[in-house]
């Protein structure tokens, strides 16, 4: 039996992890999740039922450069240790897709296991398109170009108009890609996972490879550990928080936070996005926060003093 690999790339907030989310339920045979995270706390994980998958979290870098070798030790351990049929890949929001696929590649073809890609997924953020591609053309570009299916995301909060030319710009970039510009959440279960079946029956051309930029010139990533509890009006205000210039650009900000009353929930920011959730229970909080010229010691005190003063 071969391992099949699921590479579900996006720029960050894109909804690499609720696509993932979406899917996995429904998969049959053993599952194994590989998350890489860009800075060095787990976020995303609290959102995965433990019992339904084997998750191994890669911290403090890109999956796609300097965590290379970890991502290899990663799939070799994976697939020594449990009989997969299948390992989604979700790397962080500013890795190359492109060299992504070519260490997955050279994986398959040195393995002494049977390994192959099975689908490689793009997903973009229809809010932030035009914003995301004439500011980081070249990172934000490669995880297009390098996708067998792309699915339009946050599609409500654009109009019919301005999702049909982000259609067309998609194609000029890859026009051999399937696109998927419906709300896809809304897809029954059968045509969900079509998506995958849709993405490993078209041929993957590599493009880019090895011309990226790393993301550490341009990205800085903020971690907070045991963030203070917030209220609840604390938490409703901290899009525009995150937003206020004194921070630096946030791109990305995720978290799980206790509340006053001691419940537990798993916030996710973006520019043009803001949703947090409960959760039944959490062993740590933290707080991720992705962007460019952070101020760093600025965030930091935030989450240890009192919010009041910023509502």
């Amino acid at each position: 039996m071969s391992t099949k690999l699921h590479i579900v790339s996006g720029f960050l907030g894109a909804g690499k992890t609720t696509f993932i989310r979406k899917v996995i339920p429904f998969m049959k045979g053993k599952i194994a999740l590989i998350e890489n995270e860009y800075s060095d706390v787990s976020i995303d994980s609290e959102l995965f039922i433990k019992e339904e998958l084997v998750i191994k979290e890669i911290f403090s870098g890109c999956i796609c450069c300097s965590l290379i070798k970890d991502f290899r030790t990663t799939i070799d351990e994976l697939t020594s240790n449990y009989d997969l049929e299948h390992i989604f890949i979700e790397p962080s929001g500013v890795g190359c897709l492109s060299d992504i696929v070519a260490v997955c590649e050279d994986i398959s073809k040195t393995s002494v296991k049977t390994i192959e890609i099975q689908s490689v997924v793009t997903l973009v953020d229809a809010s932030s398109f035009e914003d995301y591609i004439d500011s980081f053309g070249e990172f934000y570009i490669n995880q297009i170009e390098n996708a067998k299916a792309i699915i339009i995301t946050h599609i409500e909060d654009v109009n019919e108009s301005a999702l049909e030319k982000i259609t067309d710009e998609i194609k000029a970039v890859n026009n051999s890609a399937v696109i998927f510009s419906e709300d896809y959440l809304s897809y029954p279960t059968q045509k969900t996972l079509d998506i995958l079946k849709t993405a490993y029956n078209h041929e993957l051309n590599v493009a880019g490879s090895g011309k990226t930029i790393p993301a550490t010139s341009y990205f800085t990533t903020v971690s907070i550990h045991n963030p203070n509890k917030l209220s609840m009006e604390e938490l409703s205000n901290l899009s525009n928080i995150f937003r206020n210039r004194e921070l630096g650009t946030v791109l990305r900000a995720k978290g799980v936070i206790q509340l006053a009353d001691s419940s537990f929930v798993h916030f996710d920011f973006t520019p043009n996005y803001f949703d947090w959730e409960y959760l039944n229970t959490s062993k740590d909080t933290k707080i991720s926060v992705i962007g460019k010229d952070l101020n760093q010691a600025y965030i930091k005190g935030l989450f240890s003093d009192v919010l009041e003063a910023l509502i």
